[in-house]
Parts: C-alpha cells; structure tokens; sequence
C-alpha cells in the first residue's frame, strides 16, 4: 500500500509519517501536508530486490541529489551555498540561508539589469489558486493591527511573564521556536512601520501560521488515489478565500498558504513610512514544484540590492508552522534536504529570466532522477542512458551555458560525468 508523504523534501525510502500537530508519530499512514491535492506523492512501502541492488552501485551514488556545488578535483561535498550565485542575464542573484538574509537595501526604486526578472519580481500571482486575487487588503491590515496588539497582550505585566515562563516549557518539549517576533526585533505597533526585507518575511510567515490550520480532508483519496468528491468541493471552496479569509482561521493547503504569505506581505509593504522603507525593493514569490508524483508549494524572498544585484531565501510556512502561537518550527527550506528546494529556485529564476536553455535543462533531469520525490526509479535512468543521458544533456546546450549547468549536479554526479566528458568541456569559454 503506498504512503502519502509530507513534502517533495521527503528522502525516497519510507519513513512514518508525522504531522506537524501531533506529539507523537501517528500509528498508521495518513495525509498529512501533502502539497496540495494537485497530485498526491506515493512511495512503495518496500523497495524491490531490483532496486535495492541498484542502490549499492555506483550509479546510484553518482545520481543520489545533493548539495550543489562541489570541489571537483577532490570530489569534496560543499554546502549549497558555496555555488556561484545564478547567473540571470548580467544579473547575479545570490541565494543564501534564512539567517544570512541581510540584503543591502535603499529607498530608491531599483531594478536589475535583467528586466524580464524585474518583470517578474514586479508581478502579482494572479494564478490557481485565487487567495491572492481575492484578498481584502484592507482586512488583512485590520487584521495585521489586531494581530499585534494580541502579541503585545500576550507577553505584558505579570500574565505575561508566565506565559513566557509557559511557551519556554513549551518550546523545551515541543522544539519549536515561541515568540519568533521577539526573536526579529518585532515588539510592538511601532515596529510594523520600520520592518527590514528579514524581519517582513518572519512576520508575514508567523502570521498566516498562527491563523491557519492545514486542511487534511481537502487531500483525502479514494482507492484510485484520485481526490474524493468531498475532497474535490472542499478545495474548489478553500481556493476561493482571500487570505483576509485565511487569517481569521480557515483550513488550508501549501498552495493557499504560499499565496496568503504574499499578500501578507504586500500589506506589510503598503504600511512602511515611504521615505524609509527598506521593501521598496523587495518582493515574495510563489515557488512550485514540477517533479513527478507529487507537487508543493512555498515562497521565496527577492530583494534588488542597490548595485542591481539580488538576494533571495526561502521559506515555507506550511511545514514551518508549529501549531502553536508565536511559535515556528524554525526550519530553513532555503536549499531542501539534498538540495531539492534550491533546484526548483534555480528553475524559477532561470525560467524569469531569460535563460530558458537551462529551464528546460534542470526540467530535464527531473525524469533523469535527480529529485529525490520523483517516481521513477534508478532502473529507468540506468534504462534510459545512465551517466551518458546526463551527458547528452550537458552537450546539447550552448557552450556558456555549460559551465553553470555542471555546477548544479550533485558533487557525485559531477564525477561521473568527468569520467565520460573532458573538464574542459564544462568550463566557461574564453573570450
């Protein structure tokens, strides 16, 4: 019988699966945040004799996604973030870890050199679902006030320092991060109108999670593993709310609360004093993923930093939401474990930028194995061409296109592929 999985982050062998409200792993399989009832990811719950031979061999090593970037002389394995940043048509964009997201801002309007990009940067998600489009932006910035002033409530005189006392027991046994505003330097009213790119993508994160709840039942399939009629209604239902909708405590799914992220922070744009905004340059965009077998969705962070470069982060508020108030899981889906989220930031940018070679590249590779979600299985890759498949890939695109390709196969991979390719194939042309 297959299991439903909770995120294209999940490794490929099965695991028990735990829901983000629960204490305790629950004793049989069920949908949990299943990204978003589009299609539902399944896993065998065993591998085959075939497939675990195939596991040991060096092909499988070579092709296991990884950190991007490596030394390659050496084979050593580098954090992600040592890549070079994305080159998006004359414009680097560096990506980097929640925490390191202290992008250099300024007042005055600035766009990158890539003006599709900034194109991009600039444009509403006015697509599936319609939270964003039907938010009542005037609601959410009622609700932003109201928001706050609980916050402050909470945490004042001598209720709140027990109540300090309460969510720190709490965050001891849960592991979950309370008072995360606290923790950005977000105290009180005053503070909504002075918000740094970093501490705009906390607050529009904590509080969509602290007003949502994930809707399982939205997800729920029959025996075809197609949505439920019941299911189908509830989420024809659930795309229609406006994320002023969401934040008075709707039941939602990864695709709502990405889009209900965004317009929380368009709010939170909207209210900076004008002659000292520090998001006069920076935008939240919907990330998605397109591997076979299961899609998610979550945000990414843009800021335009004066010299036209640009940083980005990443979170998800659907997996970081702890079920608690003033509390977040903490974690940093910047790059996804094995790398997979920063494989899907690198599609977008490239995708909005120009660079559509290497879109339709990295899409590639998705029915080569490279994400760790996707149903096809190491058989079909050695099937379809193995190392050399991966190869051809490579060969097919421009030569100045090369070069920033192989830097995004897992170290392993880039190994491999050495073996059957000259280097010199790989390096930036001379000009």
């Amino acid at each position: 019988m297959g299991i439903k999985v909770r995120s294209l982050d999940t490794p490929t062998t099965p695991t028990p699966t735990t829901a983000p409200h629960d204490a305790a792993p629950r004793p049989t399989p069920a949908p949990t945040r299943l990204d978003d009832g589009d299609s539902v990811a399944r896993q065998r719950s065993g591998a085959s004799p075939a497939r675990a031979a195939m596991a040991s061999t060096p092909l499988a090593a070579a092709f296991a996604p990884g950190a991007f970037g490596a030394s390659v002389a050496s084979g050593a394995k580098t954090h992600a973030s040592a890549a070079p940043p994305i080159d998006a048509g004359a414009t680097p964009v560096f990506v980097v870890a929640n925490k390191d997201y202290r992008p250099a801002t300024t007042v005055v309007a600035t766009q990158p050199k890539n003006e599709q990009l900034g194109a991009w940067l600039r444009e509403a998600p006015l697509h599936f679902p319609n939270t964003y489009e039907n938010t009542d932006k005037q609601a959410v910035r009622r609700e932003i006030t109201a928001y706050l002033q609980s916050y402050a409530q909470h945490y004042e005189g001598f209720g709140g320092f027990w109540n300090r006392i309460i969510d720190s027991l709490v965050a001891l046994f849960t592991g979950a991060h309370v008072d995360t505003l606290a923790a950005y330097g977000i105290k009180s009213q005053a503070d909504l109108a002075h918000l740094s790119p970093r501490q705009a993508m906390a607050l529009a994160e904590q509080i969509v999670m602290d007003a949502a709840t994930y809707n399982d039942a939205a997800i729920a399939e029959d025996k075809t593993g197609r949505l439920t009629p019941e299911a189908a209604a509830l989420a024809d239902t659930m795309d229609e709310l406006g994320a002023d909708q969401v934040l008075e405590g709707s039941a939602i799914v990864c695709r709502n609360y990405a889009e209900a992220v965004i317009a929380v922070f368009d709010v939170l744009k909207g209210m900076q004093e004008p002659g000292t905004s520090q998001l006069n340059n920076s935008y939240i965009k919907y990330i998605r993923s397109f591997n076979e077998g299961a899609t998610h969705a979550w945000t990414a962070m843009f800021t335009v930093q004066p010299d036209g470069s640009i940083m980005t982060t990443q979170g998800d508020a659907t997996w970081n939401d702890a079920g608690l108030r003033y509390a977040t899981n903490g974690d940093d889906y910047t790059e996804g474990k094995k790398g997979v989220r920063r494989y899907y930031l690198d599609h977008a940018v490239y995708l909005h930028s120009g660079s559509h070679p290497l879109a339709r590249w990295l899409e590639g590779l998705v029915g080569l194995d490279f994400v760790p979600m996707n149903s096809i299985g190491l058989e079909v890759l050695e099937a379809r061409g193995g190392v050399e498949a991966v190869c051809k890939t490579l060969d097919a695109l421009p030569p100045s296109l090369r070069a920033d390709a192989f830097v995004r196969l897992a170290p392993a991979a880039q190994i491999a592929v050495q073996a059957l390719r000259p280097i010199a194939l790989f390096m930036p042309p001379k000009v």
